[in-house]
């Protein structure tokens, strides 16, 4: 492994400055959380990572502003909670921020919480919540001091009680 990586990092040294800046360019185009990445990282007017996170927010937003509506069909349900959790996937590529990361998820799972698919008998959408709300509270436990459980002992205990209710409860790690 480690010599790939040596010849990867010889491979770039070796490409001449404006191909560089076209494969960038190029990268960056075609990758979101890598665009995303370099605007945090290298750009002097660039994102924070409250700014991030707020940008983050605003596509849950738009994603939960369109739930999905079939019903009996359990595809369009698992492609809406597969784009919430895709969405907070591409945030923690780019950003390290636990707790941000905590509040982005806990955002996620109010809004996969609202949708009726929790009282369903979809089996698929109900293990793909449980196992955010597994990240969730696994990010809780052992990323972040314990007098965040404190702050979020609500949300948990609310999640956890729904899903005991679901008429499919899939359990926990």
């Amino acid at each position: 492994m480690a010599t790939k990586i040596s010849e990867i990092k010889e491979l770039i040294s070796s490409i001449p400055e404006t191909d560089y800046y076209k494969l960038l360019v190029k990268a960056a185009s075609k990758d979101k959380s890598f665009r995303d990445f370099l605007m945090l990282t290298y750009s002097f007017n660039g994102l924070s990572d409250i700014e991030y996170f707020n940008l983050a927010i605003e596509d849950l937003k738009l994603i939960g502003s369109k739930p999905p509506k079939a019903f009996l069909d359990p595809r369009p349900s698992i492609k809406f909670i597969n784009s919430l959790v895709q969405r907070i996937d591409e945030f923690t590529k780019v950003c390290k921020n636990k707790k941000l990361e905590a509040d982005l998820i806990n955002y996620a799972l109010n809004i996969a919480f609202d949708t009726s698919y929790l009282n369903s008998f979809n089996k698929d959408y109900v293990y793909k919540f449980t196992s955010l709300f597994n990240r969730f509270v696994k990010i809780l436990n052992e990323k972040l001091h314990d007098d965040y459980l404190i702050e979020y002992k609500d949300d948990i205990e609310k999640y956890y009680n729904k899903l005991k209710a679901t008429p499919i409860f899939v359990g926990f790690k």
